[in-house]
């Protein structure tokens, strides 16, 4: 039997967390281990092992000490110095952890990183090598439930730039995943004649803060879109980028992450080329697609109309007459 019979299959992609550390309750973690031989194979032991680890690294590349182990959870699917034999075909081996809400969700940075893995041991008889394989576990946390509106705070900045120009900045929301489009409404209203604008840039900032007592922050920005305008008065669309250098924010105690954005406009104030910046904060977090997902419809095969009593036909003598007294 060789590693590649071997297979872990989770229930869903990630797994998701809703709410803070100090209130999130632990969820169900389930998945199977597939065995796929093609003829009878003996076995001693199958182990499962969940594995979170906490990581802080130097600029350099080298770990800073921080290195720890902050899950380490061992299931036991086949008692060791057991004979066992795997039939011919798939085999699987259903599992279930039950996974603390206080851990930490999955944070990769350059200087850091928290990660978990699964890890399958199964052991083999005699001189025969045993099998090991892996694979990495996401895990999600949402600060706020999934019916709650978090789109529902709008922005709106102002700022004056040396007297010369008002500049209005509106966006239907602060909050954002990785890859959507930022709408900004950009409206510039000179106060001084001659104030053209030029130009207008929009820079993305992750603030990475290591180390539960935050002992080394760091700063990490993308210049996103540099555009040429011509008039007073547009809209801005930003796609904010993918697979890069960005993680969606955190505040984890090993590390944290918060995000920012820089609006730089190029004014051509009497000739002179000047730039003023608007600053503010916005929320990155991850898309809900695991975990707003609809159920599987299944059609209903009978009516759900309330069936009606059936009723005898009944003739009604129109030319008679009631006398009331």
């Amino acid at each position: 039997m060789k590693s590649s019979c071997c297979e872990i299959l989770l229930e869903k992609p990630a797994i998701i967390l809703h709410g803070s550390p100090s209130e999130a309750a632990g969820v169900a973690f389930r998945g199977a281990l597939i065995l796929d031989v093609k003829k009878v194979t003996k076995i001693k032991s199958i182990q499962l092992r969940l594995e979170g680890r906490a990581q802080i690294i130097r600029e350099s590349g080298h770990s800073d000490g921080t290195n720890k182990i902050i899950l380490d959870d061992t299931l036991t699917l086949i008692e060791p110095n057991s004979t066992y034999s795997l039939a011919v075909g798939k085999n699987a081996f259903e599992f279930e952890y039950r996974f603390p809400g206080h851990l930490p969700e999955t944070v990769v940075t350059q200087f850091g990183q928290i990660t978990y893995r699964l890890k399958a041991t199964i052991e083999r008889p005699h001189i025969l090598c045993d099998i090991r394989i892996q694979k990495p576990v996401l895990v999600k946390r949402f600060l706020r439930s999934v019916g709650a509106d978090i789109h529902d705070e709008s922005l709106h900045i102002t700022q004056v730039y040396k007297s010369a120009a008002s500049v209005s900045i509106q966006a239907p929301k602060r909050n954002y995943t990785l890859g959507e489009v930022v709408p900004l409404h950009v409206k510039v209203l000179p106060l001084k004649e001659k104030v053209k604008v030029r130009r207008v840039a929009f820079r993305l900032v992750q603030n990475v803060s290591l180390g539960e007592e935050n002992s080394k922050k760091t700063q990490q920005w993308r210049e996103i879109s540099n555009q040429a305008v011509s008039c007073s008065e547009f809209l801005f669309n930003v796609r904010l980028p993918k697979n890069d250098i960005f993680q969606p924010g955190c505040s984890t105690k090993y590390i944290q992450t918060s995000h920012e954005v820089i609006v730089l406009v190029g004014f051509d104030i009497n000739g002179k080329i000047e730039c003023g910046y608007i600053t503010f904060n916005i929320e990155i977090t991850h898309k809900r697609q695991e975990d707003e997902s609809l159920p599987v419809y299944t059609p209903v095969e009978e009516s759900v109309a309330p069936k009606l009593p059936s009723y005898k036909e009944i003739t009604i003598d129109t030319y008679r007459t009631c006398l009331i007294r």
